[in-house]
């Protein structure tokens, strides 16, 4: 008795020792296999094991001990999994394998999965959240009543003990997709997902610094849509999302990767050009204007807008952003009061 309680609480600090190990890391393949191999160890009658993930809608392979690789291809739909949804470990001595598998998941089970070989599995269900994320299957090759009463106590402890850290590795993985969900928005705008204003000031940084070094020029585009507010007058706001939805998609056609352009409001737009003279911004600005102008159709509707577009460069008409947008500015107005589809800052 002394020798099996002694036995009992080795195996149980072998365990605790591998889930602290397992903290100080990510959710990975190598902490998977850390996970399977620990269970195999310390659960008694263990002599191989398989971890499967549910990934979607099915469960997958993701560590193995004692199994081929090719296991890894195979996968079972919840309604596949002999296990039937229970919540609870249990001792599996039925190996039958469903027909509805099909020849190449059948043929894998009995080839890498050995599963003609095994006399018994102690399944161990992983449940987060109240949701079934994972089974790890513990398996004996010798005798059917291979796993007793200390076997299922230590399993209970390692399914305990796995769904906490499980639980840790979500919380941990939503924390980190909510504050790149922050990041991303706080340089995109919501509705079109082009850069804003404070990406479109950090990567226009980059581009004058290296414009400088390199004594290049840069053209900047102020761009307003010429008769939207009359879609969302007449249509409302939803259709007037819609709208903007396509033009910051058709903006993005005619640039090169190296350019810039977002949305700074409302139905204003900004491109930031390196490597482009006065010339250059022209003829894009002509391609700009074509590309808006071909007729959008939103729910039954089809629209005709235009753009009037202002032109400053680098580094004549100013040497940071914020200037440049100013001339670009000037220059829109300039086109709007003119009624020309384009204008270039004038210096005077």
């Amino acid at each position: 008795m002394e020798e099996r309680l002694r036995k009992k609480y080795e195996l149980q600090r072998v365990l605790i020792d591998t889930i602290a190990e397992v903290l100080k890391e990510k959710l990975s393949p190598t902490v998977y296999q850390k996970l399977l191999e620990s269970s195999v160890q310390v659960v008694p009658g263990a002599q191989a094991g398989a971890l499967l993930m549910k990934n979607g809608e099915a469960y997958r392979f993701v560590a193995l001990v004692g199994y081929g690789e090719e296991l890894y291809s195979v996968y079972f739909r919840p309604e596949e999994m002999v296990q039937d949804g229970s919540r609870r470990i249990q001792i599996i001595t039925d190996f039958t394998v469903d027909e509805k598998l099909g020849e190449e998941r059948r043929r894998i089970l009995y080839s890498s999965g050995r599963v003609g070989e095994i006399k018994v599995t102690l399944s161990i269900p992983i449940v987060v959240f109240d949701e079934i994320v994972a089974y790890f299957n513990l398996d004996n090759f010798e005798q059917t009543d291979a796993f007793d009463e200390d076997s299922v106590e230590i399993a209970e402890i390692f399914a305990k003990l796995t769904g906490v850290l499980f639980q840790r590795f979500h919380f941990e993985e939503e924390l980190k997709k909510q504050k790149e969900l922050a990041e991303y928005r706080s340089f995109h705008d919501p509705l079109t997902g082009l850069p804003n204003r404070r990406m479109l000031l950090e990567e226009s940084e980059k581009i004058f610094a290296l414009a400088k070094r390199k004594q290049k020029p840069v053209a900047v585009m102020y761009l307003d849509l010429y008769k939207f507010k009359e879609i969302n007058d007449s249509f409302g706001h939803n259709t007037g999302d819609e709208v903007l939805k396509v033009v910051a998609n058709r903006l993005k056609k005619p640039l090169r990767r190296s350019d810039l352009v977002g949305r700074i409001g409302g139905d204003e737009f900004i491109t930031v050009l390196p490597e482009t003279s006065a010339d250059q911004a022209k003829a894009l600005a002509l391609r700009l204007i074509e590309v808006i102008e071909e007729p959008i159709e939103v729910g039954n509707h089809m629209f005709k807008i235009s753009v009037n577009i202002g032109i400053s460069q680098y580094p004549e008409d100013g040497d940071s952003f914020e200037k440049l947008i100013h001339t670009a500015d000037v220059a829109l107005y300039k086109a709007k009061k003119e009624k020309k589809a384009y204008c270039i800052f004038e210096r005077l």
